[in-house]
């Protein structure tokens, strides 16, 4: 294969995967350096937010309101790096909520038998997006393609909060599809970007999309993280369709599609001040008024972490890296005591066409407070832009085990953290447990420290090339294989990565400043065991 000896005897083959049968996915970190993090709470710690997301993941309903199909999507994509079985009915439970033209809805309920589902039924063009990304991660992990021809329903939408079931069921594969044709059809014509309809992951901002004509319930402002998320779906589609087969010509449908994003994002969504960038948050109808500029609806020059954040995590990064200096101009501009905020300045009351956000106080939630599921965004961009030193300082201030203020359950990962000294708000949480904050940063954990990133064809190791401890591994399991990752370091003054103790060629990745490996999946050992040392 050109990566390792595989003459290795059934019996010691036997023997490495009895000791690594019972380790799904299982961190340990060893003495940190640099940071205020004990290395003993913080393994602890992402033990017991694994369960926090497993908790979530698989939850029968929230506690405080219905199943957010985002939501529950999210936590899936990482719970399913240990517990897939129990993630793939979650899945199938969650499309067979889907309308029949693709829209998902915002929430849902599991019904009684005979009985229609409580469903929020607000269009937020976000929903389909996450199920993209989580069934495309669950195929990377598991190589189980038969998910894809398992059969789920539909309940169409009727009205406001209303559905119907109907006499319809198809495959997970057109559950996909048409998810993503919905998308689609809500690419704007004139930007080539994706529509906000009634908002985007951002639930405060429900603004943008709202219709100039008041006979019209959304007009063509855009959400740019959204935009950027369909771009990583359409990628995510590709791969899937190349697998499966392309059952109805769609390939050449998201080719165009991927292509007409590119150039609405490149054309619309990054503004020009001189030398100087911004990246978008998005539009108002027509194009009216912008949020993220250098003069928003207000008048005020401001910065949103999310799009910044996903303008990275996309692949959007790559068309110019040198956006890069712009990303981290916003990043300090958004930093605080708590780490990054998800926006800067904040919006005061009567602020035009942004939604509710204005009615949240400044220094708390999403309005220019740490929201930290919007935090953990920017670290997972900053570790793909080759940040990781920057990365861990983030980190560091939004885990709760380093808050001497801890408002909320301290061993799992909180909502946000405020902070308005004029209201004597200092690091208070809203909330915890059925918080997205805890399966981003698993996923950052495992995909950009460990560098654990599986695609349809085979497995990619791309570790950080800082890490700030003196040891650390992880056991995960890929395609039915183990996968262990251990890190020393040793100060031999550059890295060596090896597979089952046989020295590996890692090829340099220039945008994220560090080495890789890629391993097609039949080339992976029942158990392969990276050793990687600085």
């Amino acid at each position: 294969t050109g990566y390792a000896d595989k003459k290795v005897t059934e019996a010691e083959q036997k023997d490495k995967i009895k000791q690594t049968a019972n380790e799904t996915l299982k961190m340990n970190f060893g003495k940190f350096k640099d940071l205020n993090v004990n290395e003993e709470v913080f393994t602890k710690f992402v033990r017991s937010v694994e369960r926090q997301v497993e908790f979530a993941a698989l939850a029968k309903n929230s506690g405080v309101s219905l199943l957010g199909v985002r939501d529950v999507a999210q936590q899936l994509e990482a719970a399913l790096m240990w517990n897939p079985s129990e993630c793939r009915k979650k899945i199938l439970e969650v499309l067979n909520f889907i309308d029949p033209s693709g829209r998902a809805p915002r929430q849902y309920s599991l019904p009684a038998k005979g009985a229609l589902p409580q469903m929020d039924t607000r269009a937020f063009i976000d929903q389909g997006n996450w199920l993209i990304t989580t069934i495309y991660q669950y195929l990377a992990f598991t190589d189980d393609y038969g998910i894809l021809d398992e059969k789920c329903g539909y309940y169409k939408i009727v009205g406001k909060n209303q559905v119907e079931k109907v006499d319809v069921t198809d495959s997970v594969f057109c559950h996909l599809t048409r998810i993503t044709d919905y998308l689609i059809k809500n690419i704007d014509e004139q930007t080539h970007c994706l529509k906000a309809l009634y908002g985007d992951w951002n639930d405060a901002l429900d603004g943008l999309g709202v219709s100039e004509n008041p006979d019209e319930e959304y007009g063509n402002g855009v959400s740019v993280m959204a935009t950027l998320q369909l771009y990583g779906n359409l990628q995510e589609m590709l791969q899937i369709i190349e697998k499966a087969g392309d059952r109805n010509n769609q390939a050449a449908r998201y080719e165009r599609a991927l292509n007409e994003l590119k150039t609405g994002l490149e054309t619309y969504a990054v503004e020009k001040k001189g030398t100087e960038r911004k990246i978008l948050h998005g539009w108002g109808d027509k194009r009216s008024y912008k949020v993220g500029s250098f003069c928003d609806v207000d008048g005020k020059s401001r910065d949103g972490l999310a799009a910044n954040a996903y303008w990275a995590i996309s692949g959007a990064y790559l068309w110019d890296t040198s956006i890069k200096k712009d990303i981290l101009a916003a990043y300090k501009r958004l930093d605080s005591k708590y780490g990054l905020k998800t926006f800067e300045p904040y919006f005061e009351k009567g602020t035009k066409g942004v939604g509710r956000i204005i009615n949240l106080p400044k220094g708390t939630a999403e309005n220019s407070a740490t929201y930290i599921h919007a935090a953990l965004f920017g670290i997972w961009s900053l570790f793909e832009m080759g940040e990781g030193q920057l990365a861990w300082k983030q980190l560091e201030k939004v885990l709760p085990l380093t808050h001497k203020l801890i408002t909320t359950t301290p061993f799992v990962m909180s909502n946000s953290y405020s902070y308005n000294e004029e209201l004597g708000l200092d690091g208070e949480s809203m909330s915890d447990w059925f918080t997205g904050s805890a399966n981003v940063l698993i996923k950052t954990l495992t995909r950009e420290v460990f560098g654990i990133r599986p695609d349809l064809n085979g497995l990619n190791i791309t570790p950080s090339a800082y890490m700030p401890f003196e040891s650390a591994n992880v056991s995960v399991c890929v395609k039915g294989r183990i996968v262990k990752v251990n890190y020393n370091n040793k100060h031999i003054g550059n890295r060596e990565i090896t597979l089952n103790g046989k020295t590996v060629g890692a090829k340099r990745n220039e945008a994220k400043q560090n080495y890789e490996i890629y391993l097609r999946t039949n080339e992976l050992f029942e158990v392969n065991i990276i050793d990687i040392t600085d």
